[in-house]
């Protein structure tokens, strides 16, 4: 079976789970915090297909609103993450003007920008990334097209 079809196959029966789980909790292997779950995928994918990925099973990229989600996300991820590296979340600026936004068209009411960050070096970095370096709780811009580990995020219904 090709790395494509085992993927899609993993992402089918993810989104099944997702479906039979109970609106108060998260589904194995996703990881509760308040009233939404978390799950990291370990298979490289440049933002775009991230967040493609994360639809294809009812959820985003995350969002990140408060130092404290971010420590438990920055726990979850480094706990979870068996290869170091970095991590896309659902931060992009879309039309590249410096007006960041989430892709569950969340408020962007919170950053953890590493210092310096954003720099938009080579005017060619629009999409955010968890920063390993950080212990994953700064964030760094980074091309879209950069291959990364991808961390999805869906809401309790």
């Amino acid at each position: 079976m090709g790395l494509f079809a085992y993927f899609s196959f993993g992402f089918l029966i993810s989104g099944l789970f997702l479906r039979g789980a109970d609106a108060d909790s998260c589904p194995v292997g996703w990881f509760p915090f308040e009233t939404f779950c978390y799950k990291i995928f370990t298979t490289r994918m440049s933002w775009p297909d991230a967040e493609l990925a994360c639809q294809n099973i009812n959820s985003h990229l995350a969002s990140i609103h408060s130092k404290e989600e971010g420590d438990q996300v920055a726990g979850y991820v480094g706990d979870h993450l068996k290869l170091f590296g970095h991590v896309w979340i659902g931060m992009r600026d879309m039309w590249k003007n410096g007006v960041w936004s989430w892709t569950d068209n969340s408020p962007s009411n919170y950053t953890a920008w590493n210092i310096g960050e954003p720099n938009n070096q080579r005017s060619q970095e629009s999409c955010v990334e968890l920063w390993s370096f950080s212990g994953y709780r700064r964030w760094n811009d980074k091309s879209c097209k950069s291959e990364r580990a991808f961390l999805c995020k869906y809401g309790l219904q």
